[in-house]
């Protein structure tokens, strides 16, 4: 599993561009500019996505503050009860 960003050459005309992080960072700034008075931020996946979740969770709360919760497909439950 691999977060952040970085571009891998893996030959003369082979590269790779892994933005994740940029962009989750653009997608969370964005969202916490139009919806400043939200109660709650739920940052869930399933899969691959839960990895996703798990390792975005620290840079949503230091966008949202404590309103973050994070989840997986199991969480599903819980989101309708603080939601």
């Amino acid at each position: 599993v691999f977060s952040g960003t970085t571009k891998v050459e893996y030959s003369k005309n082979k590269k790779m561009y892994f933005y994740g992080h940029i962009n989750m960072k653009a997608f969370l700034k964005r969202t916490a500019a139009t919806f400043p008075n939200v109660k709650h931020v739920v940052i869930a996946g399933s899969s691959a996505g839960g990895f996703g979740a798990s390792l975005n969770w620290g840079l949503a709360q230091q966008i949202f503050g404590d309103k973050v919760r994070v989840g997986d497909a199991k969480f599903q439950s819980t989101i309708s009860s603080i939601c």
